[in-house]
């Protein structure tokens, strides 16, 4: 029997490109949005929206981690 072609399509790597793009861009503005809401509570908003961009971010790196290595372990079986 033959093996399926590793990879995927065109189409199919696109798509997980676009999904890392767009989990990285939602997390860093919700970040953003959380922080300057928490600054304003605290009284220091630029601090605030700082940690909350890095804290987005960080989410963001880790969800795109998270797709890469499911892929990965999709392709490995």
């Amino acid at each position: 029997m033959d093996k399926p072609e590793r990879g995927g399509s065109a189409w199919k790597m696109a798509s997980i490109v676009s999904l890392i793009g767009v989990d990285f861009a939602v997390c860093t503005m919700a970040g953003f949005y959380a922080g300057s809401w928490l600054g304003n509570l605290l009284g220091n908003r630029g601090i605030g929206v700082g940690i909350g961009v890095l804290a987005g971010m960080a989410a963001g790196a880790f969800g795109a981690v998270a797709v890469i290595r499911r892929i990965m372990r999709e392709n490995d079986e």
